[in-house]
């Protein structure tokens, strides 16, 4: 216990040597990717909401401020029950716990591969080292822009180590131990790690040799999977349902950029020469259709020396970890090897793109081959340590160029255009149109001033818009509702004019960010803001064609889905005096005039107050999902799918209120199946010591 404590300290002092900035708190990451970041645009603000979610005892099943309202809760990627989250955002500020998070990840990332090296038989040492080349090897350095795929990847390690443990005993409880580690995982929010991490669990189990019977390992791994599932059902079961209302529904096998940013016999060379084709720090990266946070494996020249060494003298013995370094190699290179059609007919495949993220087990796979050769030289303590400062010196090296940083506290500044909004007080959305790549250029990648990416701040970039509780129409995530793209795609074509501006009103769109000079009749400018240099300022325009995002209308016309989308883009169509609907209501047509007047506006609450003569549709503009519920005087009547993808409700004449309440069943039942699970594992882990004392 004592060693175990002194080689967590050092796991501790190495994290510092790597991040000091985030770990003395000085500064945050805000590294850019392609288009965007997904620290600023996704990781950072879902856990800005969790962080207040958190503290008042609140969960963030819905919220109104990103997609005209969507299930981030359901999105996943927010790790909102992931118990680590909850324990660092329940304490800490959420740039604190943010730094915080990401200093853990490495951390424990270290022990957990350090108990399974230690367990494969490695001495401590030499396990210590594996496990620290592992956990800073390029993917770990690059991904920090991915703090939930992280999360996700650092158990990994930990599941193999009591897979290892049952395997070696027998005893269940290693299994338990392991099913509960998977659980957490998939909490953490990336579905494709955990897809890998069941496979390779599964071939672990069935392919190692041991004493243990196959229909005992079959059981184990059955029983590994219900305690994963069931211990994290409060968030995969919000996941599939929502997945259904994705383009991920149908999979990526025709998805275009699974075939733009696929990894190829080219990429191979980066594991020796990581910076071959340039890099992001100063905008140098040259190779086309690539990505080089995706294809970045690197575990230092050394390191990858002595592990091929190992590979090769050593395959015999550890196979298991030789094949899978091999199959990694040729699902990354499937694309160019023509083999990607045979391997989406592998269940699951399919769903995921960027299947080089595979590699990270050839990663750890070399970590230990490195690691087991280093074990042979034992005698040679010197040397081995030597050779290891040696490639900690070269991690370093390569992490210096990875990742950006701002100082914390200016960061968190409140950004200047904030203020212009908070001075409107009625109910809006932004429309944002993203010039990200400018920021970057003016910033010459993030190698000098970040004073683009500081300023960039004021387009309220979706997701970032959450910081500051102002709405935006679009988001940021990996889970895109079909139907709002199916019309951005129309908008695309359109072009921003008069049909493009007239549904972004009926969105709610009040107001348009950009540094674009917009000439258009339907917009008027408010306010600019300065960017960079010699860029254009950032401006701020006033949608002329905004309606409010509650409408009394009084005429319905049906149309099959299919033709909806035309229609309503239309030039001649009217959508605030004609809702249209997939279903047909009571009545199409009512006469008469009616007002509705937003009441409440919460993530799980809406209630409006409406009064017609002679009744109509209140129409609401929040996106149409499963799990709301509409209640007039008390009354629960239906919700029509409106304009494609808002909601309606018909009214009878006179005065009601009409209540909008969220309750989604699958959460609820993944609440309860989650709950079931605990009791279970809490009930079986006491009654298994009660007769283990009553036996002895």
């Amino acid at each position: 216990m004592k060693k175990n404590i002194y080689i967590l300290l050092f796991f501790i002092f190495l994290t510092f040597i790597f991040f000091p900035k985030i770990f003395l708190m000085t500064h945050v990451p805000i590294t850019p990717g392609p288009g965007g970041s997904d620290i600023t645009d996704l990781n950072f603000p879902y856990r800005y909401l969790l962080s207040q979610s958190v503290k008042n005892f609140k969960t963030s099943t819905w919220s109104d401020l990103v997609w005209c309202g969507y299930p981030l809760h359901a999105e996943g990627q927010g790790g909102f029950f992931y118990p680590l989250n909850i324990l660092i955002f329940l304490i800490f500020p959420s740039d604190i716990g943010f730094n915080l998070s990401i200093i853990l990840n490495f951390i424990l990332c270290c022990f957990f591969s350090f108990l399974f090296f230690k367990e494969l038989g490695l001495k401590n040492q030499t396990a210590v080292f594996s496990a620290s080349i592992f956990s800073f090897s390029g993917f770990f350095l690059c991904h920090i822009i991915h703090l939930n795929m992280l999360n996700t990847v650092i158990w990994f390690p930990l599941i193999l180590y009591f897979t290892e443990k049952f395997l070696k005993t027998g005893r269940f409880i290693n299994i338990a131990a392991s099913g509960i580690s998977l659980g957490i995982q998939i909490l953490a929010g990336f579905p494709q790690f955990v897809y890998y991490t069941i496979v390779i669990t599964f071939a672990y189990l069935i392919f190692t040799k041991n004493s243990q019977s196959f229909i005992k390992k079959t059981c184990a791994f059955g029983i590994f999977v219900i305690i994963g599932l069931g211990f994290s059902a409060i968030q995969w079961l919000p996941t599939l349902e929502l997945v259904g209302f994705t383009s991920r529904k149908a999979g990526f096998a025709k998805e275009p950029a699974r075939w733009w940013w696929a990894y190829g016999f080219s990429d191979l060379i980066t594991w020796i020469n990581p910076f071959k084709y340039g890099l992001p720090f100063n905008n140098s990266y040259n190779k086309h259709h690539s990505i080089f946070i995706e294809n970045s494996f690197f575990i230092g020249k050394i390191a990858l020396l002595i592990g091929l060494s190992g590979f090769i003298l050593k395959f015999r013995k550890y196979k298991f970890f030789a094949f899978t370094a091999i199959l990694t190699f040729i699902i990354a290179l499937s694309p160019s090897l023509k083999i990607t059609p045979f391997l989406d007919k592998i269940p699951g495949f399919e769903q995921f793109r960027l299947h080089q993220r595979t590699l990270i087990f050839a990663v750890f796979s070399f970590s230990l081959f490195w690691g087991v050769i280093i074990d042979k030289w034992s005698r040679k303590n010197g040397i081995n340590i030597l050779l290891f400062i040696i490639i900690i010196l070269e991690l370093f090296g390569f992490a210096k160029k990875q990742n950006a940083f701002y100082k914390r506290t200016d960061w968190m500044d409140i950004p200047p255009i904030v203020d212009f909004f908070k001075n409107d007080n009625s109910r809006y959305r932004v429309w944002t149109i993203n010039s990200y790549d400018r920021a970057v250029s003016a910033a010459g990648g993030f190698s000098g001033d970040l004073t683009p990416y500081f300023n960039y701040r004021n387009f309220l970039q979706p997701n970032s818009n959450i910081l500051w509780n102002i709405p935006a129409i679009e988001g940021h995530g990996g889970l895109r509702p079909k139907k709002f793209y199916e019309i951005w795609d129309v908008m695309m074509q359109k072009g921003i004019g008069f049909e493009t501006l007239r549904f972004i009103g009926l969105a709610g769109g009040k107001y348009v960010i950009t540094n674009y000079d917009l000439s258009i009749p339907y917009l008027s400018l408010k306010k600019d803001f300065y960017f960079y240099g010699n860029l254009s300022p950032i401006k701020i325009y006033e949608n002329k064609l905004f309606y409010r995002t509650v409408l009394f209308i009084n005429s319905a016309v049906v149309l099959p889905e299919n033709d909806i989308i035309e229609q309503l883009f239309d030039k001649n169509f009217s959508p605030i005096r004609t809702v249209i609907l997939e279903e047909t209501p009571l009545k199409t047509r009512y006469t008469g005039l009616g007002r509705v007047i937003m009441k409440k506006h919460s993530e799980s609450e809406v209630v409006v107050e409406s009064d017609s003569e002679n009744g109509g549709f209140l129409v609401l503009m929040d996106t149409f999902y499963p799990g709301w519920r509409a209640f007039v005087d008390g009354r629960e009547t239906k919700i029509y799918r409106a304009d494609y993808i808002f909601r309606a409700v018909e009214i009878p004449s006179g005065k009601h209120t009409v209540r909008f309440i969220y309750k989604p069943r699958y959460f609820t039942v993944g609440k309860t199946v989650s709950i079931i699970t605990i009791f279970c594992l809490i009930f079986i882990l006491i009654f298994g010591k009660i007769k283990k004392y009553e036996f002895k």
